[in-house]
């Protein structure tokens, strides 16, 4: 997928030392309208969603962008404190992975279990 931010500098060769790099999300609340919206690389640093249809959107959007690219790993870094603080962000989530786990394309997977898979 298109590098968001970070002036299209994303990794592009290996390092001697194993890393998970944490891609930027796309925050823009409408996808199709391309603005100058820097990203974010914690969904808690996501300043402008603010409410829980803004949470899903970002999620699948994010998702769609990763999926139908290169299929980099989503990963989706954020705090409990930041889902328990902001409601039916929770739920929200919930929703999200019940739907990912319907696939069977899709798996929620731990950084060390990717980092495992790529060594093989």
């Amino acid at each position: 997928h298109k590098c968001h931010g970070n002036a299209q500098n994303c990794p592009s060769r290996s390092h001697p030392v194993w890393e998970m790099v944490i891609n930027e999300l796309d925050r823009r609340d409408d996808p199709t309208f391309d603005e100058q919206l820097a990203g974010c690389h914690l969904v808690s640093s996501c300043s402008n969603i603010a409410d829980r249809s803004q949470f899903g959107r970002m999620l699948r959007h994010n998702f769609g962008r990763h999926f139908s690219t290169n299929r980099a790993p989503l990963g989706l870094h954020f705090h409990a404190s930041w889902l328990k603080s902001n409601k039916g962000f929770k739920e929200e989530l919930i929703d999200f992975i019940a739907e990912m786990i319907d696939r069977n394309d899709v798996y929620f997977v731990t950084m060390l279990q990717v980092i495992q898979w790529m060594q093989k």
